[in-house]
């Protein structure tokens, strides 16, 4: 399973916008990098919407982060806009920005350990709505997003409690596993389909193919590990200056 998914899906992406060396030249890669395009990397589309909903969301959390309540309002208004018209729009950036609200709006509410969410029934009825969201299949891509985004919201609210998620958020490696989980998700497909992709077809000449997955994906994971520390550091200087 995972050698067909590797290959079929993501090696495929690779040779679309790998192998054919016009694709890949400084030129395409400085514009991509100022400009938030997909020339290079074809599912970097939504870097774009998570950029702008970063800055909108940091913007409006400094300005309002002494009035949650209408710091949640503006969040919940951000939703509206985003979400309300989704089943028109062929675009899912807009879907995505709705989500990075939601995402921050979770956060708070979860900071505030709201005591309904401590009650056994809400936690079930909770988890029950999440997987229930989960299944939920649209015709329409970002009316799937938004329902599963809202499902993994209520879950991580009514788990918010749990002693056994404290414990485990307690342990350092995956605490900070959770605190690079975004910069993982962004370095992914650059990573795949650069590093991994050269590495796997040069090293699958010396060794099986098995092992050669195993120590190119070791290596890679390595590599982004790194990649996501400094994004995370530029990424808290970027709000130590805000807040100033």
């Amino acid at each position: 399973m995972i050698f067909n998914y590797f290959h079929i899906e993501e090696l495929d992406i690779a040779r679309n916008y790998i192998i054919h060396n016009d694709k890949i030249n400084l030129k395409n890669v400085i514009y991509d990098s100022l400009f938030l395009e997909s020339s290079v990397c074809s599912t970097y589309w939504c870097i774009k919407y998570f950029f702008m909903a970063s800055v909108l969301i940091s913007v409006i959390v400094v300005c309002y982060r002494e009035k949650e309540r209408r710091l949640l309002t503006i969040l919940i208004l951000i939703m509206a806009v985003c979400f309300v018209p989704v089943k028109y729009r062929a675009d899912s950036g807009p879907a995505w920005i709705g989500l990075c609200a939601l995402g921050a709006a979770t956060c708070i509410l979860i900071d505030k350990k709201l005591p309904v969410f401590n009650h056994k029934i809400v936690k079930i009825i909770g988890i029950i709505l999440f997987i229930c969201m989960l299944r939920y299949k649209s015709s329409l891509p970002n009316v799937t997003y938004i329902v599963q985004g809202i499902g993994f919201s209520i879950l991580l609210l009514v788990i918010s409690s749990s002693g056994l998620l404290k414990k485990l958020l307690s342990i350092k490696f995956l605490a900070k596993l959770g605190q690079l989980s975004l910069y993982f998700y962004i370095l992914h497909p650059l990573m795949w389909n650069t590093v991994t992709y050269y590495m796997l077809g040069s090293v699958k000449k010396e060794v099986d193919l098995p092992l050669a997955l195993l120590i190119t994906l070791s290596a890679s994971g390595v590599i982004m590990y790194f990649g996501a520390v400094a994004m995370d550091k530029v990424n808290q200087k970027c709000i130590r200056i805000l807040r100033r």
